[in-house]
């Protein structure tokens, strides 16, 4: 197997001074189709060209490096935004206890008031004139019904007020 060509010279001058395959030799071209080696030159070579071509193309359509004040105006504003968050943490954090702490209030408060809601909630349903036969019916489940509606709407209400915190 043979490694090297005595026309590999000039196929290689041909290809680097951009003469091939337009403008070299008949006689080159003739060789280089007869020779695996100088075949395997110009191929690798224009491949090798063409990529080059294209990496070039690519690095004219990518922007151009920022300026130095522009990136000096990002860094302070980086650095601005970090100031800003630093400040505004523990008001958050304050934030969110409160909402935590206000709704176990509004559960403890519950609790431990848990007759007088329910007799205040059975005193509702005689005060709206229900009739002796459904009236116990009701009162079984008013209570109940009403307290997990006003639960809900506390839990309800405490997560929309956590969730628009934390968007700001």
């Amino acid at each position: 197997m043979k490694l090297y060509c005595s026309q590999q010279g000039k196929v290689a001058a041909a290809l680097q001074e951009k003469r091939w395959p337009k403008a070299c030799d008949p006689a080159l071209h003739a060789h280089v189709a007869q020779c695996q080696i100088c075949n395997d030159l110009v191929l690798v070579t224009q491949v090798l060209q063409q990529a080059r071509r294209e990496m070039v193309q690519e690095a004219d359509l990518r922007p151009s490096p920022a300026s130095a004040e522009t990136l000096w105006w990002r860094s302070e504003l980086r650095q601005r935004n970090r100031a800003v968050e630093r400040m505004t943490r523990p008001i958050a954090i304050t934030e969110k206890l409160a909402l935590v702490g206000l709704a176990l209030v509004v559960v403890s408060l519950a609790v431990w008031q848990w007759n007088q809601i329910a007799d205040w909630l059975f005193s509702l349903t005689n005060a709206f004139g229900v009739d002796g036969t459904s009236a116990a019916d009701m009162t079984s489940w008013m209570p109940i019904l009403l307290m997990t509606s006003l639960g809900a709407f506390v839990v309800v209400w405490g997560l929309t007020l956590f969730l628009s915190a934390e968007r700001d």
